[in-house]
């Protein structure tokens, strides 16, 4: 069983991973690069969802190649130059209407399931 739960976990966690990603990075008061979108969505989170440069960079470059974020490459305050990521309009745009199908979805999930779980079946 923990092979099938793992692949809809998967699944589940690329949409909630990318939107935390299109919100730290539309939020964050300045451009941020990604090392640092790691340390926020796993301090944020309280240490429930555990960012890896393996699970956030593959998000950067399909939203970059989608035209949802700007990058650029920057002089860090220590250390060799980091890439930059902002959002754009588009992914402005991109992040509210699935942000609301989101809560469009658990809100639905929720009352279905509180649905059955009384026995209703109409």
């Amino acid at each position: 069983m923990k092979g099938q739960v793992k692949e809809f976990k998967k699944e589940l966690l690329s949409v909630a991973y990318t939107l935390l990603t299109l919100l730290i990075i539309r939020n964050y008061p300045k451009p941020v690069y990604g090392y640092k979108i790691i340390q926020l969505v796993n301090s944020l989170s309280n240490g429930k969802i555990m960012f890896k440069e393996g699970t956030l960079y593959p998000i950067l470059k399909k939203l970059s190649k989608l035209k949802l974020l700007n990058s650029f490459w920057g002089v860090a305050e220590n250390g060799p130059p980091k890439k930059y990521y902002t959002i754009t309009e588009l992914g402005e745009k991109c992040l509210e209407e699935l942000l609301s199908m989101w809560n469009d979805t658990v809100y639905t999930i929720n009352m279905v399931k509180e649905k059955v779980e009384r026995g209703e079946f109409a």
